[in-house]
């Protein structure tokens, strides 16, 4: 099995940065990291949308 690490998850840790969740990786033996790097208005919006808006269908669009 692989596993892999989002670093989304840890963009509210104190102290995180790219090379710190590459290390991360390397050092606790993750397959694979997940770099976000959609900056759009769109992405960036949903950051600050309360749970029950995120997660209701319809709140993600597919774009191609």
């Amino acid at each position: 099995m692989k596993i892999g690490f989002n670093e989304a998850t840890a963009l509210e840790c104190k102290g995180q940065s790219l090379i710190a969740d590459l290390e991360a990786c390397e050092k606790y033996g993750f397959d694979y990291i997940e770099i976000s790097i959609d900056e759009t208005d769109e992405k960036l919006a949903r950051l600050d949308m309360p749970k029950a808006e995120r997660m209701s269908p319809g709140a993600v669009s597919h774009t191609p």
